[in-house]
């Protein structure tokens, strides 16, 4: 079972890949690491809405750095999806 963070990031993913939900939704149920990547999006993804809205002066370089980082855990989640589409079972 997903938890809630982790429900909340496989939304977000759903969201910004609508062609891959089904592949998404699989493989959030079905390994932990993946859900545990949705989990980790999440959270980063709401640290970057954080500093967005933030009239603090690192406001700008803390929402930069968010961004890379959702970027990169974007990057790691479709790696993901590639090599477990080349493994069957996984």
């Amino acid at each position: 079972m997903l938890s809630r963070s982790a429900r909340r990031g496989l939304s977000r993913l759903m969201l910004r890949w609508p062609a891959r939900r089904a592949v998404l939704a699989n493989r959030a149920e079905t390994n932990d690491e993946f859900a545990s990547l949705c989990e980790i999006y999440a959270e980063a993804h709401d640290a970057l809405e954080t500093w967005l809205r933030s009239d603090h002066s690192l406001a700008d370089a803390r929402a930069a750095e968010y961004r890379e980082l959702v970027a990169e855990i974007e990057g790691e989640i479709l790696d993901k999806l590639a090599v477990c589409s080349d493994k069957p079972g996984l």
